[in-house]
């Protein structure tokens, strides 16, 4: 028999293999101690050639003690980065700055001031905190969300704004994180912003994606992003245990994504399958489904997954969706966004939800065994407008923020927008949406004592439960705008 330790506090991850029986005792795994706060640094720096690296170093340890080679290493979407790490509550006298480390070892630190790390709120005892800026340009405003611990019921998360004594940043190309920034990026034509509006035009989606992974195992969540389609899937993380038999979740997610994008592109088999019938002008929904049949035909890897499909044509917007992902659909109003749409989440019983599933035949079902498939689908069809916002996520988020925090980030997001961008339409960088609404979600699902949705769900079904729920966590976010006219700030 095996035997382990368990943590005092915190969740328990066992790793092993069938069959093995290791000479030691196997540790039990923690997430990450709520204490201290998670800092992200989304910055702009356009000075690096290929093969440099950007990176962050500070006067604390976490950050490197002023050794470039001990930073932390940003992720780059040219000519963006970003990057986090959890830091003990920092000293207000810590700082930080951005240095270019290239290849060959040769390092160019940023000219100006040292840039200041953001001090703790003292209000709870974990939050999220934001640095961001242009490389070169000191002017740096720090941004603070904090995820209250405990019970939340209606209360909505707090925001704090921590301001460094450094002039603001004046650059027009400033990209931080649209849940609190007063430099969230735009969409535009020309000099001012696209306002909402109920005329009929030809329209797009332009869209963000998130995916962050759980702390322990293979992310098994995959999405795709066009711009009249977007769609989610999440592996279900149970089949792991049949990898042997050449059961991959995380591949079977991402293939059904890849024959679902291939399938619902202008020409695909989910156009040709429909136009008989519609007269080569099938209804969104009816294409979304398409799809997602196309995909469950198609695909040759094992696995179990949810899948969701969102397809936009002209002012509708159509949804096929299986299991407990799901999408919102937000309108514009003057006392901020709400929710006109959203799915159900279909369950067979409590965090049982439907799935497509695909098993090699020595892992058939058994007698009697439930099975879904894309005729199961929950089909949606509604009118939308120029300025909606629609999101598409995994259960990742739902599980973890309420609607009136989800709709909390977005409000502040946009008014910041809307104020930088001079125009009572300009919406925030859907890419940066989707990311603070994912990582406030992940942040909730390490905290064992708040309350989350999922927590409350397991309550109602009499289980002893409380906490965010960890998992992989895909936040897609797409505005509705014009098919032209409309360009990236």
């Amino acid at each position: 028999n095996r035997s382990f330790v368990l943590p005092t506090s915190g969740h328990a991850v066992l790793a092993t293999s069938f069959g093995e029986q290791p000479d030691t005792v196997p540790q039990a795994l923690k997430p990450p101690t709520l204490t201290g706060c998670l800092v992200m640094w989304d910055v702009v720096c356009a000075r690096t050639v290929p093969g440099d690296e950007l990176v962050v170093v500070g006067s604390s340890e976490e950050l490197g003690a002023w050794d470039p080679r001990r930073g932390i290493v940003l992720s780059c979407a040219f000519p963006k980065w970003s990057g986090s790490a959890w830091l003990k509550y920092p000293d207000p006298k810590e700082s930080w700055k951005l240095v270019i480390r290239s290849k060959t070892g040769a390092v160019e630190w940023e000219d100006g001031k040292n840039r200041p790390l953001p001090g703790h709120s003292g209000q709870r005892p974990l939050d999220l905190r934001i640095a961001s800026g242009t490389f070169g340009d000191s002017g740096e405003a720090h941004e603070s969300l904090v995820i209250p611990k405990g019970k939340m019921g209606k209360q909505e998360p707090s925001f704090v704004r921590q301001w460094s004594s450094i002039s603001d940043c004046s650059t027009s190309f400033c990209r931080h994180m649209t849940s609190t920034d007063d430099d969230a990026s735009v969409i535009s034509g020309g000099s001012t912003g696209v306002t909402p509006t109920r005329e009929a035009v030809p329209t797009k989606l332009w869209s963000g994606a998130t995916c962050l992974g759980k702390l322990s195992g293979q992310c098994e969540d995959a999405h795709f992003v066009t711009e009249q389609a977007v769609g989610v899937a999440d592996g279900v993380g149970s089949m792991s245990r049949y990898a042997k038999y050449g059961v991959d979740t995380a591949a079977y997610a991402a293939e059904l994504m890849e024959r679902a994008a291939h399938a619902i592109a202008p020409g695909g088999s989910a156009w040709s399958e429909t136009n008989n019938d519609y007269k080569g002008r099938p209804p969104p929904d009816v294409l979304a489904a398409a799809a997602v049949r196309a995909a469950e035909a198609e695909s040759t890897t094992f696995g179990a997954s949810t899948i969701s499909v969102l397809q936009l044509t002209g002012s509708s917007i159509g949804v096929a969706n299986l299991g407990d992902s799901g999408f919102m659909v937000l309108h514009q109003t003057q006392q901020g966004f709400e929710v006109v749409t959203r799915s159900t989440e279909q369950q067979h019983g409590w965090n049982f939800p439907y799935q497509l599933m695909r098993l090699p035949s020595t892992l058939g079902l058994s007698a009697g065994a439930q099975s879904d498939s894309a005729a199961d689908c929950d089909c949606y069809q509604f009118p939308v407008r120029v300025g909606d916002l629609v999101l598409l996520y995994s259960d990742g988020l739902a599980d973890n923020l309420f609607e009136c925090e989800i709709l909390e980030v977005i409000d502040r997001a946009c008014a910041n927008a809307r104020r930088r961008g001079k125009g009572a339409g300009a919406f925030a960088d859907p890419e940066l949406l989707s990311r603070s609404l994912a990582r406030a979600a992940q942040v909730r699902s390490w905290d064992t004592s708040a309350d989350s949705p999922f927590s409350v769900a397991a309550r109602q079904q009499g289980q002893a439960f409380s906490g965010g729920k960890e998992d992989d966590i895909t936040v897609v976010a797409a505005w509705v705008v014009p098919q032209s006219g409309v360009m990236a700030a």
